[in-house]
């Protein structure tokens, strides 16, 4: 995530000076923030009880879909607010934040996979057609 900040910048630079800039970088910012703040959220909640993993996990997606809500809700209410905020360039710091991480967590499970039942033998075709 750290590397895609003065990316992020840099391509603003190019693309449209230092306010597109600027708003391309807060959306990488922000991005960065809110999925690690669900991150922290879900590590605590994998550590409960296991009675209280699913509505852990539940009630941290829930915070974070409201989180945006208000986040939305606060920019539609006033826009003039953040003037030098450009959305389009904002957005795609979002999206390339979010693949990234996506793109991340995707490798880690591929190096650290496990399985989940060793012990179980996977039947051949010949014990199938049996």
């Amino acid at each position: 995530m750290l590397g895609l900040a003065p990316l992020a910048y840099g391509v603003g630079l190019l693309a449209g000076g230092p306010a597109i800039a600027t708003s391309a970088l807060a959306g990488v910012g922000l991005t960065a923030l809110f999925l690690c703040a669900g991150l922290l959220g879900l590590r605590l909640v994998l550590e409960a009880h296991e009675a209280l993993v699913l509505p852990g996990v539940l009630s941290v997606l829930g915070f974070q879909v409201l989180a945006l809500l208000a986040l939305w809700t606060q920019s539609q209410k006033a826009p003039s607010s953040l003037p030098a905020l450009d959305a389009v360039a904002f957005g795609y710091g979002a999206l390339a934040a979010a693949l990234l991480w996506q793109a991340s967590l995707v490798g880690v499970l591929m190096h650290t996979r496990q399985l989940l039942y060793p012990t179980v033998a996977i039947p051949t075709d010949e014990e199938v057609v049996r």
